[in-house]
């Protein structure tokens, strides 16, 4: 009985340990990146900061398993990520007041903003996503003036 309890007890500090390193946002140390993710493929307007123009909601794929939902952001918005410039709070939200880009800008800010995230199978931090069997993902109508409204009040401080 005792080795039972144990195992068990072991099994559940292994999950524990899975959860907490699957929530965490990705490094951005230059030194953990590949060197294809030291670039960022998308050019920006000044030539010089990295611009989230061209990035969409299509930037980011989901991945469901019993821990919950994972986001996963392309190469291109990854590279965006790593060089997060000065004004990327600002562009992140620009993408909420855009339907084509509010997935993209919730995610990339909870990400940076290292945000306490409820995430379970069919929501991330807030975020409802339905994962359907060819791998595409949808996203609960209605959302994305809620997720703006709440990231424009945590970024605008006291």
């Amino acid at each position: 009985m005792a080795r039972l309890v144990s195992v068990c007890t072991f099994a559940c500090a292994a999950l524990f340990l899975l959860c907490i390193t699957s929530c965490q946002s990705p490094s951005t140390s230059p030194d953990t990146m590949s060197p294809e993710d030291k670039t960022d493929p998308r050019p920006s307007p000044r030539g010089d900061t990295p611009a989230a123009a061209g990035l969409s909601n299509r930037d980011v794929t989901w991945d469901g398993n019993l821990l919950g939902l994972t986001p996963s952001l392309s190469k291109p918005a990854q590279a965006f990520v790593n060089q997060y410039p000065e004004s990327g709070d600002a562009q992140m939200l620009e993408c909420l007041a855009d339907e084509d880009r509010y997935v993209l800008g919730h995610v990339i800010l909870s990400m940076r903003h290292n945000q306490s995230m409820h995430n379970d199978g069919s929501q991330w931090n807030g975020l409802q996503v339905t994962l359907k069997a060819d791998g595409s993902s949808e996203y609960a109508p209605g959302q994305r003036a809620v997720l703006e409204r709440r990231w424009r009040d945590a970024l605008a401080g006291p």
